[in-house]
């Protein structure tokens, strides 16, 4: 097929990786370049990164829906987007001869919305996978032609699983390709009393809530590992806990029950507590708890966040 696929971030990449060893992509459309975190460099998206590495056009819209006779002049068979960010027109939605599908990283209907993948994380899901759904102008109410489901694992960051799901889709892609060019195309239309919603993580999600049980802080922490990385306040310092297990140490909520590289950094929860795996300070490297404590000292018995 001659397609236009439509994405950001990595999980985006992935996907067109995939898409790019079966098909032909006259185009990729992204958003307009931005600076990096620190504003004095201009990064571009890993779907831009990837196309310009394939010799593929790269298109850079604002708001795609304003240029979409541009796109009509690429005469594309379909459109595919995945994690694009941008709401599509109906104009845009119905140009294609096969019309738009987007590979979205939840099992529909469950987790529409803009964090599938770090939400199904965060919320304490046991399984997840990515849906091919058909768009509509409704956000991920689309029929769905094809499901994947995987098991996340105890310990799996985000951004593990966003690689995971990523290439998962794009193979799952490939397959709803296939069905569609070979007429055997049987969408199934989602329950929408069951759907289920998530909302654009924020900076204010990330400071840890160490008040809850063990296992949902674990989820928290685990679930925010990409951005913006889930924390707690330390002498004035924000602390990242980048992964974390459930440990069988009790304490009150908060209190730092061990804090050496020996035995690790172990932080008591409303229930049970929780060991930091992997830790970053503020400009620091992203480091095991062994390394991490070797340089950095917790006193004992501290009460985080009180």
């Amino acid at each position: 097929m001659n397609i236009v696929f439509m994405g950001t971030p990595i999980f985006g990449r992935l996907v067109l990786e995939k898409l790019c060893e079966k098909h032909n992509i006259l185009a990729v459309v992204c958003p307009l370049d931005k600076p990096n975190k620190r504003g004095n460099k201009i990064e571009f998206c890993e779907v831009k990164k990837l196309a310009l590495s394939q010799g593929i056009k790269v298109l850079q819209y604002e708001k795609v829906n304003q240029y979409a006779g541009e796109i009509r002049a690429l005469e594309p068979d379909i459109i595919i987007t995945a994690s694009f960010g941008q709401i599509i027109s109906k104009e845009l939605l119905e140009m294609c001869p096969y019309g738009t599908l987007n590979v979205h990283g939840s099992i529909l209907p469950s987790l529409r919305g803009a964090s599938p993948v770090p939400q199904s994380i965060m919320q304490g899901f046991s399984t997840t996978g990515v849906s091919i759904m058909r768009m509509t102008e409704r956000m991920d109410e689309g029929d769905v032609l094809i499901t994947r489901e995987v098991e996340i694992g105890d310990t799996e960051t985000a951004s593990e699983l966003m690689v995971r799901l990523g290439t998962i889709g794009g193979e799952a892609l490939n397959d709803a390709l296939e069905i569609l060019i070979n007429g055997k195309a049987n969408f199934a239309s989602q329950d929408h009393n069951k759907a289920t919603y998530c909302y654009k993580i924020t900076k204010e999600d990330a400071k840890i809530d160490f008040s809850q049980d063990a296992n949902m802080v674990k989820c928290q922490i685990n679930g925010l590992s990409m951005e913006p990385g889930a924390y707690f306040e330390y002498n004035g310092d924000k602390i990242k806990i980048l992964r974390a297990k459930v440990s069988n140490l009790t304490g009150k909520a908060g209190e730092i029950l061990e804090a050496t590289p020996k035995k690790g950094l172990i932080i008591g929860c409303k229930t049970g507590s929780i060991e930091a795996l992997e830790l970053q300070s503020p400009g620091g490297k992203k480091l095991m708890v062994k390394d991490f404590l070797n340089g950095k000292k917790f006193e004992k018995g501290t009460i985080l966040n009180d």
